[in-house]
């Protein structure tokens, strides 16, 4: 029993104090902030990149669309159909 006082005091007196503890947990609470704010910065970055795409998109959709309207007509051309 002494010997598992004498150790649990020795971890005691190792332990380090509650001052240290804080400021290792607010270092630690930085650094936590800084990577969210990181990653809130490319997560902003990358939603404006794919609002552009979004936007070359539907460009290129309607581009499409014209061109099926066009094939359509030569289709139709074609095959002897009237086209106006």
């Amino acid at each position: 029993m002494e010997n598992e006082v004498s150790v649990l005091a020795r971890d005691i007196d190792k332990a380090p104090n509650g001052e240290a503890v804080i400021e290792r947990l607010l270092s630690a609470q930085i650094k936590v902030q800084r990577l969210f704010a990181l990653a809130d910065a490319k997560i902003a970055q990358q939603d404006v990149t794919i609002a552009e795409q979004n936007a070359k998109i539907a460009a290129l959709m309607k581009l499409v669309d014209s061109h099926q309207a066009e094939l359509e007509i030569l289709r139709m051309r074609q095959q002897g159909g009237i086209v106006q």
